[in-house]
């Protein structure tokens, strides 16, 4: 499934026919967990793919000049 329609559904079963910015970051860990192979370095610190996608989603948020946390 991709991070789109994941974000559709969301917002469907939100009872909305837009989608936002919201609907894509409640499903990206989800969509994309599986996505993330982590190197050595990553593995051998306990680095999660929850946590870089957490970080990634924060730092588009910071960019954006969205407030709302992740």
């Amino acid at each position: 499934m991709s991070l789109t329609s994941a974000a559709k559904i969301s917002a469907m079963l939100d009872g909305r026919y837009n989608v936002s910015q919201n609907d894509l970051y409640a499903t990206a860990r989800s969509i994309l967990r599986h996505r993330i192979v982590l190197n050595f370095e990553g593995l051998a610190e306990n680095v999660s793919t929850d946590a870089i996608i957490d970080d990634v989603l924060r730092a588009r948020r910071e960019r954006k000049g969205d407030s709302n946390n992740v």
